[in-house]
């Protein structure tokens, strides 16, 4: 999946990629702590199964809400390109122009 992500997104995914690593260990290990989880964790196959499954469930639910709610992130993005930075209130003015409840 890596190789089909553009270059400035790579650091998001390697950071969701851990704290999803981290939520399998948390669920699946009484004795994991966080604080000593540094910032790499490594699965073994069946938390690494565990994870996969996660991911694509997540995954899955994103890629609706973003079909779900396309109208008001494309007017979000063109304010964004027309002023550059806007308000939560400005998102949720332009999510209800879109005729979407808040998200």
């Amino acid at each position: 999946m890596q190789g089909r992500i553009p270059a400035e997104w790579r650091d998001d995914y390697q950071n969701a990629q851990q704290y999803l690593m981290k939520m399998v260990m948390l669920e699946t290990d009484p004795t994991f702590e966080l604080s000593e989880a540094g910032t790499s964790v490594e699965l073994n196959a069946e938390r690494q199964e565990k994870a996969t499954a996660l991911f694509n469930e997540l995954a899955a639910e994103v890629t609706t809400l973003i079909n779900q709610h396309w109208p008001a992130i494309e007017r979000t993005a063109d304010e964004l390109l027309r002023v550059r930075i806007i308000s939560g209130d400005e998102v949720d003015a332009i999510i209800r122009a879109s005729g979407e409840r808040k998200l």
